[in-house]
């Protein structure tokens, strides 16, 4: 979860939840486009 995540990398959850957030939407993009 994202309290683990933060504590591995030493992040706060805020940083965790933007970047998944980034990463997801990225992916999304990225199947969209092969459609």
């Amino acid at each position: 979860n994202d309290r683990e995540i933060s504590k591995l990398y030493h992040v706060s959850r805020s940083a965790i939840n933007s970047r998944r957030d980034r990463g997801l939407r990225k992916l999304q993009k990225l199947l969209n486009e092969r459609e």
